[in-house]
C-alpha cells in the first residue's frame, strides 16, 4: 500500500479515493511493503514558479515529482518522494479531454509515482511503456473507486 501524505486537501478527493489510488499504485509496482508519497496542491502561479526554478520552463505544468534527499531516503526508506500537483491545470486539461478532474488527478498522481520510482518518457519506447503502465493503473483505479 502507498499512503499519500497530503499537505493540503482538494475538494472532491475523499480518503476512500486516496486509499484506492494508493492500493492500485502499489499493485502496479508490485509493492508488498508500505510506502509513502508526499502530495501538495499548488495554484497556477506557484506551479509556474516551481517549474521555472527546477525545470527552467517559465510556465505552469500539471505535476512535478521530487525524489527524497539521500539523507531522507536513508532515514525513511519507505518514503518515495513528493508530488506537486496543479489542480487548475488538471481541471483545464480534464475539460479539454472530456474527463472528470478526479480522473485526471488520479492519472497525474500515478504518472508522478512512476517518475519517483525511476520511470521516464525521454524516448518514444520509454514513453510507450510508461504510459501503458500508467493507463492500465488508471483503468483499474476507476473500476475500484466507481463501485
Amino acid at each position: 500500500m502507498i499512503t499519500f501524505l497530503r499537505q493540503n486537501e482538494m475538494r472532491g478527493l475523499s480518503d476512500r479515493w486516496w486509499m484506492f489510488l494508493g492500493r492500485e499504485c502499489a499493485r502496479m509496482l508490485r509493492y508488498t511493503k508500505h510506502r509513502e508519497v508526499g502530495v501538495r496542491f499548488l495554484s497556477l502561479e506557484e506551479m509556474r514558479s516551481y517549474n521555472r526554478q527546477y525545470r527552467k520552463k517559465d510556465r505552469p505544468t500539471d505535476v512535478l515529482s521530487f525524489e527524497p534527499s539521500a539523507e531522507h531516503a536513508r532515514v525513511s526508506p519507505e518514503y518515495l518522494g513528493d508530488l506537486l500537483l496543479c489542480e487548475p491545470y488538471a481541471s483545464h486539461e480534464a475539460a479539454r479531454r472530456g474527463l472528470s478532474t478526479q480522473e485526471e488527478l488520479a492519472r497525474l498522481v500515478i504518472h508522478g509515482v512512476l517518475h519517483l520510482v525511476g520511470y521516464d518518457h525521454a524516448t518514444s519506447e520509454d514513453e510507450a511503456y510508461m504510459f501503458a503502465k500508467q493507463e492500465a493503473c488508471v483503468e483499474r483505479f476507476l473500476v475500484c473507486v466507481n463501485r
